[in-house]
């Protein structure tokens, strides 16, 4: 059985004040502060207590009212997942394979780290050598073209 004071039930009441934040004039807002402080990007940590009908939520690092970083820190609902980008129309679009989203600049980057002289080709590393190398016969490195 579900109680009624808990801690889902408070972030969902915390949340519900994001009706109240003005996202095209981000900034301190008196009225959604509990939805600020549940939602700040850089808060890495947060407790909370419960006690009877009292649920309390101690943030670390959440923003002060003369923080001018609230578009950093307090952001839109994004329903894009890790591997699609966002468009300037709203919908998303899936990076390459290999690839993920990188929040802050809304790029596919790579998440594969591939040695020298390779290159991400459908989610793998494979040899890269140019025009002026070819592919050695075992297929491990680039060697030079013999020139005849």
């Amino acid at each position: 059985m579900k109680k009624l004071y808990d801690s889902d039930w408070a972030t969902e009441f915390w949340y519900s004040n994001v009706r109240f934040y003005n996202f095209q004039h981000p900034g301190h807002n008196e009225v959604a502060k509990s939805f600020i402080k549940l939602t700040w990007k850089d808060t890495k940590v947060v407790g909370f207590g419960i006690s009877g009908k009292y649920v309390v939520a101690k943030y670390c690092k959440v923003g002060e009212k003369s923080d001018k970083n609230y578009y950093l820190n307090v952001l839109p609902f994004d329903h894009c997942k890790e591997s699609q980008i966002k468009l300037e129309n709203g919908s998303c679009k899936y990076c390459p394979i290999g690839y993920k989203r990188d929040y802050e600049t809304n790029k596919c980057v790579a998440y594969i780290k591939c040695g020298d002289n390779e290159i991400i080709s459908d989610g793998i590393c494979v040899l890269d050598c140019g025009s002026d190398k070819k592919i050695s016969d075992d297929g491990k490195s680039c060697v030079e073209i013999e020139k005849e």
